[in-house]
């Protein structure tokens, strides 16, 4: 395996730069390597898991997305559709608990970021998961602007 320089730093790790309450030890990287089929490749010793973008349709639209972007970071658009791909796969497959958390990182997505548009992950899950997430996205509230609750002097 291969690792070229460009590297696009998405997931958790992208999201407790940008203020999220949510943290993980572990960095993820959506990464092109045409050398191997694998679709994750984990570096145990520096927890680092790298997702290759050559090796699905998906993770290659995004990558196609992001690769001239200066940034080591990826867009919002990226961020967004990537926990959307993450959330139906893991509820698919029974771990809830990650589906959770991929939810959680979506609401933050849509609060902080103000970025609702998964049209990337749409082409790759099915129309009944594409509602569940949609209302995920519905549900999501704005931050309230902070008022005063104490009068003066209290």
């Amino acid at each position: 395996m291969k690792l070229n320089s460009k590297k696009i730093l998405i997931g958790v790790a992208t999201l407790a730069e940008l203020e999220s309450s949510r943290h993980t030890e572990g960095v993820d990287y959506l990464v092109y390597l045409e050398d191997t089929p694998d679709l994750f490749i984990k570096d145990h010793v520096n927890n680092i898991n790298y997702i290759n973008a050559a090796a699905h349709g998906f993770y290659s639209e995004l990558w196609e997305r992001e690769k001239d972007v200066i940034s080591p970071v990826a867009t919002p658009l990226t961020l967004l559709n990537s926990k959307v791909f993450a959330f139906v796969q893991h509820s698919k497959n029974g771990f809830f608990e990650k589906a959770d958390q991929a939810e959680f990182d979506i609401k933050f997505i849509v609060r902080k970021l103000n970025v609702s548009d998964m049209t990337i992950a749409a082409r790759y899950i099915d129309p009944d998961a594409l509602a569940e997430v949609q209302k995920i996205i519905d549900s999501v509230k704005p931050d309230a602007p902070l008022q005063q609750t104490m009068g003066p002097g209290m």
